[in-house]
């Protein structure tokens, strides 16, 4: 998949459910500093972190996940301070957590936990 599809695939789901989350927002002052720092980190990803084939319970002889990992990594958490996660129907425990970069031990869907990993790697391996 080319990363720069992948990007504005991604950005548009997110930025559909930011748009249902800035709705709830009473002061649209407050939206408008959410969604600038947010179309600001995804104008700047990081870095791919993985393309292809997963391990995966769902996997079949006849079909398999594929999937891509990008890294949206905001270092100074500026850009991300005032974003509030809720889970939807797809991700039923959406939440910030906060992981130790030098022991990385997360429980985690499927390959979820190696591209976490990769990203640490990617994170510690480019002083980001």
């Amino acid at each position: 998949m080319n990363p720069i599809k992948f990007c504005s695939s991604f950005k548009f789901d997110f930025e559909f459910a930011l748009n249902n989350f800035l709705l709830f927002l009473a002061d649209s002052a407050t939206a408008a500093k959410i969604e600038a720092s947010i179309k600001q980190l995804f104008e700047n990803p990081t870095g791919v972190i993985y393309e292809g084939y997963v391990d995966d319970p769902r996997n079949t002889d006849n079909a398999w996940m594929e999937t891509s990992c990008t890294l949206f990594h905001d270092a100074s958490g500026k850009l991300t301070e005032n974003l509030q996660l809720n889970a939807g129907d797809d991700a039923a425990d959406c939440q910030w957590v906060t992981v130790d970069i030098d022991t990385p031990e997360i429980e985690m869907y499927a390959s979820h936990r190696d591209f976490m990993v990769g990203c640490l790697d990617f994170i510690k391996s480019n002083d980001c």
